[in-house]
């Protein structure tokens, strides 16, 4: 199964979508887009599910500029049934920009996935990301997960992909942008991401988005 892909809710309202987006949330889908940050930044995610009040996602994402070309920042992101399995994934990450058009970020991950009286393991793997700054409207974003291509030990059932992503921004005004992400990984094949945004005052956001593989709609404010 692949449920444990999580995004904070600002990233789910337009599709899942935002490799190439600036903001804190970056840090779990292109870090090179943590160089936007212009203060230290934390934040809390929590996503409860549905089948069972025990099935739950946190969350905890912390991002701080470093001078004025890189940023640095931690995230941890825990999912499972409580008593029963877990997984977590704790990422490092660093990020800098060259010229203000161009970013790339380099994550470096520890994941540990435990069965109650069943046994665990844990290996570590590397991500690799870039933004490209097109024209004032559009961003290019480029993300690379499991360069390393670590896998878990065999009599665990849990496959980590290795996935090669592409994604857009394009700014149509000042308050409203589109966000659009193609992923491919071997198993799952090409899911198509996208997303719309319209902010109002930069206090109220309107989202909305769809993504396939499987088909899915989102809406958020």
């Amino acid at each position: 199964s692949f449920a444990q892909s999580f995004n904070a809710a600002p990233y789910q309202g337009i599709g899942n979508s935002g490799i190439a987006l600036k903001s804190l949330y970056s840090i779990t889908n292109n870090p090179a887009g943590l160089v936007g940050l212009r203060g230290i930044e934390a934040a809390l995610a929590f996503q409860s599910n549905f089948v069972s009040s025990e099935l739950s996602t946190q969350a905890l994402y912390i991002g701080m500029p470093i001078k004025k070309e890189g940023a640095v920042g931690i995230s941890i992101h825990r999912y499972g049934l409580a008593g029963v399995s877990s997984l977590m994934t704790l990422s490092s990450v660093y990020a800098r920009s060259f010229d203000d058009f161009f970013s790339t970020s380099l994550s470096f991950n520890y994941h540990s996935y435990s069965i109650t009286n069943y046994g665990n393991d844990n290996f570590f793997s590397l991500d690799l990301g870039f933004q490209v700054l097109i024209i004032d409207q559009l961003t290019l974003g480029l993300i690379i997960n499991n360069i390393s291509q670590q896998l878990f030990a065999e009599d665990i059932d849990y496959y980590l992909p290795r996935e090669i992503a592409i994604g857009i921004k394009y700014d149509i005004a000042p308050a409203i942008f589109i966000s659009s992400d193609v992923y491919y990984d071997p198993l799952q094949k090409v899911n198509i991401r996208t997303g719309i945004s319209y902010e109002i005052d930069n206090v109220i956001f309107f989202r909305t988005g769809v993504a396939s593989g499987p088909l899915q709609y989102y809406a958020g404010i």
